[in-house]
């Protein structure tokens, strides 16, 4: 038997010690930190969802449908938490964010489990679509002060567990 990774971490990213490290070493060589800027770029394979993104769907009163409604939305919460520490770990070390993901709008047609060529083939058409139109990511950039950094971290619009979405993931225009 096998399971995920993705069960522990959603989201994987190896080290924030790098980021700093990046950073000690480009000054170490001279090069100030107003010359190079740092970016973290996070493409999510489905929606970010929230409360009044998430369609309602009836869960059948067994106990196999019960349990997989349930993982599916703990491995959802988890995304969600580890976007939001990645996001806020990319402000404390002053980096540019920039995420990318399926609108939540976005209909499946089958499972996540299912390779559906006609699926991965919408996906990719919908990708292709926001890359051309500039809509393919959502960016929130470094803050240039402590108090920008606090402001943004301790606004409770910056939560992915408010009636929407962040108002940084507003998609921006690239």
């Amino acid at each position: 038997m096998h399971a995920d990774g993705g069960i522990r971490e959603t989201v994987f990213f190896f080290d924030f010690d790098l980021m700093r490290d990046v950073r000690v070493t480009m000054e170490a060589m001279g090069i100030n930190e107003s010359d190079f800027k740092q970016e973290l770029y996070l493409l999510n394979n489905g929606p970010i969802a929230t409360h009044s993104r998430k369609l309602y769907k009836p869960v059948a009163g067994e106990l196999g449908a019960i349990a997989g409604a349930t993982v599916g939305s703990l491995l959802a919460k988890a995304t969600q938490g580890s976007i939001y520490r990645l996001w806020v770990l990319s402000m404390v070390h002053g980096a540019d964010f920039h995420v990318s993901f399926v609108p939540p709008d976005y209909e499946f047609t089958t499972g996540s489990l299912t390779f559906d060529p006609q699926e991965q083939t919408a996906l990719f058409d919908l990708g292709y679509q926001q890359s051309l139109s500039g809509t393919a990511w959502a960016t929130q950039p470094a803050p240039t002060s402590t108090e920008e950094l606090l402001q943004l971290i301790v606004n409770p619009t910056s939560s992915f567990d408010r009636d929407g979405l962040p108002a940084w993931l507003e998609r921006d225009d690239r």
